[in-house]
């Protein structure tokens, strides 16, 4: 096998570093944010939500390059890959996985009473958390 297609399993998904990488910096900042503003008295809950492949526009309505030419370059030589990815992802979702449930725990936290709502909440239909 080639050995620029071969890749760990227990690594994230290839050509999705950017977005993980994203997601940890984004949980790194809720946290400082979160002690910096306690001793103001102020509670804060990070809601860290799985994948939901239905029920939401995000996959519909994600952005794409503007260079369309090297788009559709890349596209050719990594569609594949990402269509298989795709397909994974969405064996690991069960059938009644329902959006709303994120909705549903965000107004739960909401509504608990100062000081007693925990740091980081995971929805995660996987339950591979």
């Amino acid at each position: 096998m080639d050995r620029q297609l071969q890749h760990p399993r227990r690594l994230p998904p290839r050509f999705l570093a950017p977005y993980f990488a994203a997601k940890a910096a984004m949980d790194a900042l809720a946290v400082s944010y979160a002690a910096e503003v306690l001793p103001f008295g102020i509670d804060t809950a990070i809601v860290v939500p799985g994948a939901f492949t239905t029920g939401t526009n995000h996959f519909t309505n994600a952005g794409t390059p503007a260079d369309a030419d090297r788009a559709e370059v890349y596209d050719q030589r990594h569609r594949p890959l990402m269509d298989d990815l795709g397909k994974r992802l969405a064996a690991l979702i069960p059938p009644a996985a329902d959006v709303t449930e994120v909705a549903d725990t965000v107004a739960r936290l909401v509504a608990m009473a100062h000081g007693t709502r925990p740091l980081r909440t995971h929805i995660d239909p996987t339950g591979l958390r």
